[in-house]
């Protein structure tokens, strides 16, 4: 089996991805494209800075305090069919779904 390691770029100095059998990779993917002639932004902070802000309009948009719509008897019915565990001989991922949707069953009655 071959392993994932860190390597380090010898232009920038990041780190980056690669395989045991890759020791031919010398230069991060960003400095790989620049020196191809693709226009990148290397900067590792503003990576982190686009998540950061795609995480904050995220939550900003999210629908807090609304209540999540309950699941109607006839889906309850369907689910049930669909997971129950002697269609899956037993496993028990099944048993523990079975299990939740049967609670939902009875909180919805």
């Amino acid at each position: 089996m071959i392993h994932d390691e860190i390597g380090k770029c010898r232009k920038c100095g990041a780190s980056f991805w690669r395989s045991a059998d890759e020791q031919w990779k010398r230069l991060c993917l960003d400095c790989w494209k620049a020196s191809k002639g693709s226009a990148t932004r290397h900067d590792t902070r503003s990576c982190t800075e686009c998540y950061q802000r795609g995480l904050a309009a995220g939550r900003a948009s999210a629908p807090i305090g609304q209540p999540v719509p309950a699941l109607d008897t006839t889906r309850l019915r369907e689910l049930l069919q669909l997971a129950h565990p002697d269609k899956h001989n037993g496993s028990p991922l099944a048993v523990r779904v079975t299990q939740w949707l049967n609670e939902q069953r009875r909180s919805a009655q």
